[in-house]
């Protein structure tokens, strides 16, 4: 991947969908997160038609991101 080319990216995590509505496979993903490159390739997409995505949370020289999480209908992520 374009991440493990560039060498920048050490942790990614699963992000919900803006409009992931049950509980599913995906809950499960995303709450056990980080992931390391290795460790996501195969793992996303989670099920048929799955529209979650996956984001870089930690980067070479200390640039972390807390994983998004829904709050009402708006997704939030902020920077570490």
């Amino acid at each position: 991947t374009a991440w493990q080319a560039s060498g920048a990216v050490e942790e990614v995590s699963v992000m919900l969908s803006y409009d992931h509505e049950g509980e599913d496979e995906c809950d499960e993903a995303a709450d056990n997160g980080p992931y390391t490159l290795t460790e996501i390739l195969g793992l996303v997409p989670l099920h048929p038609w799955c529209s979650c995505t996956v984001i870089a949370t930690k980067v070479k020289g200390g640039f972390e991101v807390k994983v998004a999480r829904k709050v009402g209908k708006f997704w939030y992520a902020e920077a570490a």
